[in-house]
């Protein structure tokens, strides 16, 4: 099923700088000098948030700080925080927000109604008694001790752990309803890899292009019947080629064709990832262009997350199961493809959290309703969400690893490196559609990395 569509027209999220597309954009009521920076990060600033001028992603990691009473892994760096890194490392940018002044006791409210006034006072109390660094965040003291009194994941109060309890297991069964290949179905196929083709070489290649039909190569409505015949013609001529550097690696013409053919294979995981998405409760109330900006920005993180369980150190698991690209192979076609080899050392990074399917499927729900999204129109109603569904991701967690106590803020990391795997990823996928001839995207891929960072 496709994504969901506002107005009846395709994916598009809220044009920049229009009426509604951010609730940080100016507007001709509003005169230029009082359109101010961010002081923690340089964006534009929202309002005035715990004490100091903010944006509405520092004002919210501010604010899942204090409530969540989050242990961030120390850095003795000095990472420098702007708008563009301020996600790489969490801990120097909480010190930046303490450092500046932000505070739970510098909330001003000005003309704010008291009962808006006292859900903000009672969201962030669990901070006044057992926050970061246990003395409040105004005291300067934040998590710099680390010390074994602080706590590394909310603890929500006992009458409501069963209603988290419930939540997640509402996701955790749309997630294996959703998604055909869990976690634990790769790691038993992993486990014998006697029914799956091995590719190792231009053999195995030429094997794998046989059996998936050349013809579903690319989309029919894209095929070049000209670049067709030249990948038949290499595929036909590679088994014969034993050594050198052109059986080594895929020509460049069957590069193309395979990229093309990947592309397609995302498009899939999208409508996957929408699927999964509307069944997350509280997802389908949120204004519409809200949900479509939230899917913008979460599909490909949400891939890059599910296909880590798919990597081991030798090698990688493709095409629905059914292919395994062995680690020599793989480096020789991304030498090829100009690509770094991040993603594979984010997955290795990310498999060795031990995770299984259920702390899974509640971390790809708090992705898909991160609340600093560029261009949300009612930034409040998906951080609320997004608040509850980190809430039951940390009882999961618990629950799931007793003797984890700090696997909540380590998973909450990856949520960073995430966002660097995608920018990374449309930064490659722009520059081989520029340079390489017949290299296209589908028209949902399309959409979705159009000024996406």
């Amino acid at each position: 099923m496709a994504m969901p569509e506002a107005h009846g027209e395709k994916l598009r999220s809220p044009a920049r700088g229009s009426a509604g597309g951010s609730t940080v954009a100016a507007s001709p009521s509003v005169p230029p000098a009082e359109a101010v920076e961010c002081r923690v990060c340089g964006d534009r600033a929202s309002g005035f948030h715990y004490g100091l001028h903010a944006c509405e992603g520092c004002k919210g990691f501010f604010r899942r700080t204090l409530r969540l009473a989050l242990v961030y892994p120390r850095c003795t760096r000095a990472c420098t925080v702007h708008k563009n890194s301020r996600n790489n490392c969490q801990y120097c940018r909480y010190q930046k927000c303490l450092r500046l002044g932000m505070s739970r006791d510098a909330i001003r409210f000005g003309r704010m109604p008291p009962s808006e006034r006292d859900r903000i006072l009672a969201e962030t109390a669990p901070e006044a008694s057992g926050g970061p660094g246990g003395g409040g965040a105004g005291d300067g003291s934040g998590i710099e001790s680390g010390g074994g009194g602080e706590r590394s994941s909310p603890s929500p109060a006992e009458d409501g752990e069963e209603a988290l309890a419930a939540l997640a297991a509402h996701v955790q069964a749309a997630y294996r309803r959703t998604f055909p290949l869990t976690k634990a179905k790769v790691e038993d196929i992993l486990r014998d890899l006697e029914s799956v083709l091995i590719v190792r070489d231009m053999r195995s290649f030429a094997e794998f292009g046989k059996s998936i039909g050349l013809t579903q190569l690319v989309a029919p409505s894209e095929r070049d019947p000209s670049m067709e015949a030249m990948l038949r013609e290499q595929l036909q001529a590679a088994p014969g080629q034993e050594s050198g550097a052109a059986a080594a690696v895929p020509g460049a013409v069957q590069l193309v064709h395979f990229f093309n053919r990947f592309q397609y294979r995302i498009a899939d995981v999208v409508r996957q990832v929408t699927e999964f998405a509307k069944a997350i409760p509280g997802f389908g109330a949120i204004d519409i262009n809200d949900q479509v900006t939230l899917l913008k920005y979460s599909v490909y993180e949400a891939m890059f997350t599910m296909m880590a369980g798919h990597v081991r150190e030798d090698g990688m698991l493709l095409a629905g199961g059914g292919v395994y690209i062995s680690r020599p192979f793989y480096d020789a076609v991304r030498s090829n493809f100009n690509s770094s080899d991040s993603k594979f050392e984010f997955s290795q990074r990310f498999n060795a959290l031990g995770l299984l399917d259920d702390d899974i499927a509640v971390f790809l729900a708090a992705i898909v309703l991160c609340d600093d999204r560029p261009g949300l129109v009612n930034v409040a109603a998906v951080e609320r969400l997004q608040m509850r569904m980190l809430q039951a991701l940390a009882l999961q967690l618990r629950r799931a690893h007793p003797r984890c106590p700090f696997l909540f803020p380590k998973l909450l990391q990856k949520l960073a490196d995430l966002r660097q795997l995608v920018t990374e990823h449309v930064e490659f996928v722009e520059n081989y559609r520029r340079t390489q001839a017949g290299a296209k995207l589908h028209p949902l891929l399309l959409e979705i990395l159009t000024d996406m960072y």
